[in-house]
């Protein structure tokens, strides 16, 4: 069977590269070596010299929620915003399927082959089959 995979520097509408995409720009921040207090002026990053936030310096655009990297930046600017450049096209096999998405990694979870995929004994949900354990003890404590 062959995917036909989306050229992402297209120019179409709907698709990755679209003028309604979202593009995020990393942050220089500066790390303050010496003063007590750090800056929280609007539009300016907290810099994080250590800990688990040091390494997130991708700010979305709309909301401001710093993010590890430049495409779930992106990703949240676009649903912040409501758009959906990320387009099935068919690519799922479901014949004219128009669903659209946000973020690219909802589009790839949207085209996943069905035999990744399991139910869920207790919710019915489908999920992929390796976050079953992970959605079993998040959503419903076991």
């Amino acid at each position: 069977m062959t995917k036909n995979l989306v050229d992402p520097l297209a120019s179409e509408a709907g698709i990755v590269g679209h003028a309604n995409a979202v593009e995020s720009v990393p942050l220089n921040i500066p790390m303050d070596t010496g003063a007590a207090s750090l800056s929280t002026s609007p539009g300016q990053a907290i810099s994080h010299a250590s800990g688990p936030h040091a390494r997130r310096n991708h700010e979305c655009s709309e909301c401001g929620h710093l993010y590890d990297r430049a495409q779930r930046a992106r990703d949240c600017a676009n649903k912040d915003r409501g758009l959906t450049p990320h387009a099935c096209r068919s690519q799922c096999g479901r014949g004219s399927c128009t669903k659209a998405y946000s973020s690219e990694v909802l589009l790839r979870e949207h085209i996943a082959s069905p035999g990744n995929r399991v139910q869920c004994p207790q919710c019915l949900k489908t999920v992929s089959r390796k976050n079953r354990a992970r959605h079993l003890k998040d959503v419903h404590h076991s």
